[in-house]
């Protein structure tokens, strides 16, 4: 199914705010420039075209049990994809399941849910939390540089860090964006910065850290 049929759609194509659940029996192609849905749930598969670059804008993603996809090992994509997360919303915070089991993504996110949650009946999660139905979310991402992808620091990188050390810097460039995951609870220490200089592994930043990223076991700290 392609994201421009209308008749998928009911005779128009979904806007800023439309709630978007591909289901658990539907293959949903994003074959149109720009694509707007207020939120996405995905329980199979949202794959982006390899034929032209595509913008989407929404609040959040939820790969429920399903696949998010923009190219494969053996076809990668060598278009571009914008996705750009609109919920600002600072009282939003969605999530899945209740009390102690449940799982907050926060108010603008791509995730990748898996079950663990036990969601009730209502809840916006939907995959199979039983160990034996279980289905993995999956966030599936191949493009045509050689750079590397994603990779681990090598030390702990501190609050006002300018530069930090990775394990693999292989094609990284100044002018690249780069983000670190939080090492915290707290998923909002996530940061994103611009790359100003590249020393082999060693990378300088446009801007000093504001949070702790461990880039190895540390103890004593809570």
């Amino acid at each position: 199914m392609f994201w421009s049929n209308t008749n998928y759609w009911n005779g128009s194509l979904p806007d800023a705010d439309t709630e978007v659940i591909v289901p658990s029996d539907t293959r949903l192609v994003v074959d149109v420039t720009n694509a707007k849905a207020k939120n996405i749930i995905v329980r199979r598969t949202l794959v982006f075209s390899a034929n032209k670059d595509v913008n989407l804008d929404t609040g959040w993603i939820l790969v429920d049990g399903g696949v998010l996809k923009a190219g494969f090992e053996g076809f990668r994509y060598d278009n571009n994809v914008t996705i750009t997360l609109n919920n600002n919303d600072p009282e939003a915070n969605v999530g899945c399941g209740a009390g102690k089991n449940r799982i907050n993504f926060g108010n603008h996110f791509i995730a990748a849910y898996s079950g663990f949650a036990s969601p009730s009946s209502s809840d916006i999660c939907q995959a199979d939390s039983s160990p034996t139905n279980q289905k993995l979310g999956k966030i599936v991402m191949h493009g045509v540089d050689d750079r590397t992808e994603w990779t681990v620091l090598t030390q702990n990188a501190k609050k006002n860090d300018t530069q930090i050390t990775v394990e693999d810097a292989t094609g990284w460039q100044v002018g690249d964006t780069i983000a670190l995951a939080s090492t915290d609870y707290d998923h909002r220490q996530a940061e994103e910065r611009t790359i100003t200089g590249v020393n082999g592994n060693r990378i300088t930043l446009n801007q000093p850290l504001k949070f702790l990223h461990f880039g190895k076991i540390t103890f004593g700290v809570d």
